[in-house]
């Protein structure tokens, strides 16, 4: 098996390290993963109150699953590596996260959208800048009518559904391409998660449909219900320029 990690920063008990969530295809999963999300805030509060140079700790995966603290983790040795490599290779396999048949499928536009509706999405916001605030009301919008169901608003980035800690499964790992023929231009689009306080939520969407990941029994790149969710969204969006 590979190895899962090199090195990850650590603090506090290892049962509330820090997984940091990320697009699988830009970087090693855990690498990429793990440090930041389950933090405690007193552990927090403690590195934040250390000096700025004070020398880095490097801990060994046993110790850290022994209790001690650290800033860093690295194997010792091959032993030790396997170790690291078999605990998390349980957690994934006791993890597995959603699979599609969990998901309620996402309504046909023609049949819930009435000529009127679009037009008044139109006439009340703009694909292409809306503030957070907009954002939301947006989404609350389409589910009243229908578009969307109020379990998507999570994944399409709602305020009042922001989890408040993110829970790392295996469906978060797999690994991730975006079609490039699909992107909008300039490629990343700055979203309200990077402090921009108005967002183009169409080339947001178009964006976020994008992104594919591996389905073994299918033998193709598929889209996850995020990105089924934005393909929805996006879908409204571009019928609501027609229609402004």
């Amino acid at each position: 098996m590979m190895d899962l990690m090199n090195a990850v920063r650590f603090s506090g008990n290892i049962a509330s390290s820090a997984l940091q969530s990320s697009r699988a295809a830009q970087g090693t999963a855990f690498q990429d993963l793990m440090a930041r999300e389950s933090q405690g805030q007193e552990a927090q509060a403690q590195t934040e109150t250390q000096p700025a140079d004070r020398e880095l700790t490097t801990i060994g995966w046993s110790e850290a699953m022994a209790g001690k603290t650290g800033d860093i983790i690295v194997p010792k040795d091959e032993e030790d590596r396997a170790l690291m490599n078999a605990w998390f290779a349980d957690y994934l396999e006791r993890n597995p996260g959603p699979s599609p048949e969990d998901y309620e499928p996402l309504p046909n536009l023609s049949d819930v959208l009435s000529g009127e509706e679009w037009k008044e999405l139109a006439d009340k916001y703009n694909p292409s800048c809306m503030t957070q605030k907009e954002y939301d009301s947006f989404l609350e919008d389409l589910v009243e009518m229908g578009a969307l169901h109020t379990s998507d608003l999570e994944d399409l980035g709602h305020s009042e559904y922001a989890p408040k800690w993110v829970k790392i499964t295996a469906a978060m790992l797999r690994p991730k391409i975006a079609n490039g023929a699909e992107l909008p231009p300039g490629g990343s689009v700055p979203t309200f998660t990077n402090g921009a306080r108005y967002v183009n939520v169409l080339y947001w969407a178009q964006e976020e449909k994008s992104w594919l990941y591996y389905d073994e029994e299918q033998s193709n790149w598929v889209r996850d219900h995020k990105a089924q969710a934005f393909q929805q969204v996006y879908d409204v969006l571009q019928q609501m320029r027609f229609m402004g």
